[in-house]
Formats: C-alpha cells, structure tokens, sequence
C-alpha cells in the first residue's frame, strides 16, 4: 500500500528534518523513502537526506506502508435502522471510523466488519461501507453503505449537500446572538498539518448555521447545521467565534472537568435527514446527546 504526501514546506533545512515535520513521521521512515528515490522535490528526484530545502518549495513524497489485515471485533455497536441496503447507527465516541497507521484492530470499520456480512466496496479496503465519517472523539448518527448502489448513491447527496446534518455541542461562553451563519473557509494549518483553519492551505468553502438552545454566564448550547462537510468543520469555526467546544484542547479549550469528558468533545450527530439510495423516499432520524452532555452542562452551570 502507498501514499503520497504533498505540499509546500513551512521550514528550511536538511530535507529529512524537514519533511518528518511536516508529515508528523519518523526521521527514519523519512530517510527510506528519500533513499528509494521517492522523494521530489519542486518535481525532481533528490536522494540524500542531507539536501537542503528552501521554505515554500513543494515537495511530493511516496510513503510505502505494510499492507495491514483489517479484522473483525466484536463490540456494542448500536443500530437504529437496517435494511438489505444501508444501516443507520449512533457511532460511539472515542473511536475512529476507519482504520489508519497505528490503528488497523479498534476502529467502527472493525465494529462493522463483525456486524454485517456484506459492506460496499466502493472506498477501499479501509472504507467498506464508510459513506462519511465523525471524528474520533465525536459521536452521534452516520449512515452506512451495504451495497455498491446504495453508497454511489448517498456519496453523490453528501457532494451536492442534499443530506441534514443538524449536531448539538456545549460550547465555552455565552453567546449573544440567538441564530447566525458562520460562512468562512477552512483549510489546511500550515504550521500543524493535523490541524485546519480558517482561510487555511488550499481553503475551501466552509458554511455552518447555529441556533442557541440556552445559555449560562461562562457557556452556551447550541445545534449547528452544516451543508459543507469540511474536516472539523463545525470545531474550527465555533474557535474562530471565540467559542471553543468543551472537551476540544485542539482547539482552544483550556481543560478541565476530564472526568466528565474522559476524551471526548461535548459535540454530538443529533440529526440525519436524506434519500433513500434505493426506494427514493425521504428517511430522518434523531438521536438524544448523550448523559454526559447534561452532567457537563450541571457542573459548568455551578462554576
């Protein structure tokens, strides 16, 4: 298995150095591929370690990776709705969708894997079924694929923004306004590649809608439609607002009350509306946020 990595370096220096900051990888596996000739650098081939880069010059890099089995594992996975074609589940939190380097046994694809007999095959070996995906650390509604048909079919609503998606998050301070839009576009942090931002790297547009629930002195509730599905979409542009979710340290809340957040962020999948990929008939479904959203919101309430 092989991926590319690409992009315009933020640094300058030994080209090893470099490039295992900027991909998050180890010295080691970086100096491989460099070796291997795998490395380019403003699209030429560069094979020594030591070659200096410049700051801003686009590398492109191919990073072979152990073709890793993908197993199936038992566990509680809580179904909603299922048919021949698709499933509706509520996706636990602290738990990864599909598997990645460093994780290839506890993800929901394994979950999946263990569940049903037949997953599409549209997204790969890593992506049986995977239509869209939570982060890690949130939880809630997504929908699944079985069949080949029924996963082209939702792709293409998710891509031409035809499908609800309605998330509720407890966030830090008070909000003033009762609805808005927030329409800023989001790409890629330049200075931490596992992080996005507004008017980031290759920025795309980012377009969410906010309703205030209720709110205290020091936090506010709120439910988030979003028609872009940007990654981390919802968490970069309440921080941008000034309005970290609880829970959400990659995005600038402080810490605090772990023992009621143990790792998760307070931002939760609520609702779900499409298409039915084969019967055509409109399908929604509405989940409660978890307990552990109203113990967060008790114990804030009282600080």
């Amino acid at each position: 298995m092989e991926r590319i990595l690409e992009g315009r370096v933020e640094l300058e220096g030994r080209l090893d150095k470099v490039l295992s900051q900027t991909f998050k990888l180890s010295r080691e596996r970086v100096k491989e591929s460099i070796l291997k000739g795998l490395v380019l650098v403003e699209g030429k081939v560069v094979k020594k370690p030591s070659h200096r880069v410049r700051k801003g010059s686009l590398v492109l890099m191919h990073l072979l990776e152990e073709e890793k089995e993908i197993k199936p594992k038992e566990g509680s996975l809580e179904v909603i709705y299922e048919d021949e074609h698709i499933c509706v589940l509520e996706k636990p939190y602290n738990l990864a969708v599909h598997p990645h380097p460093g994780n290839y046994e506890n993800t929901l694809l394994n979950l999946l894997l263990s569940r049903f007999e037949k997953l599409s095959k549209i997204g790969g070996r890593e992506r049986l079924g995977i239509v869209h995906r939570l982060d890690k650390e949130v939880g809630g509604l997504m929908v699944v694929a079985k069949t080949d048909r029924a996963h082209l079919n939702l792709q293409r609503q998710f891509k031409e923004r035809k499908v609800l998606k309605i998330y509720r998050a407890i966030v830090v301070g008070k909000m003033e306004e009762r609805m808005g839009v927030i329409d800023l576009p989001i790409g890629r942090d330049p200075r931490d590649r596992t992080k996005m931002k507004v008017f980031g790297i290759n920025y795309k547009e980012a377009k969410s809608e906010y309703l205030l629930i209720k709110s205290g002195k020091n936090y506010s509730v709120l439910d988030i439609k979003i028609k872009t599905g940007r990654t981390h979409q919802i968490r970069v542009h309440l921080s941008f607002m000034g309005h970290p979710i609880f829970g959400d340290k990659k995005y600038g809340y402080k810490g605090g009350l772990e023992e009621i957040l143990k790792g998760r962020i307070a931002l939760f999948s609520k609702r779900l509306g499409f298409v039915h990929p084969t019967e055509g008939k409109y399908m929604e479904f509405e989940r409660q946020e978890p307990k552990f959203f109203k113990e967060l919101e008790e114990r804030i309430a009282k600080s």
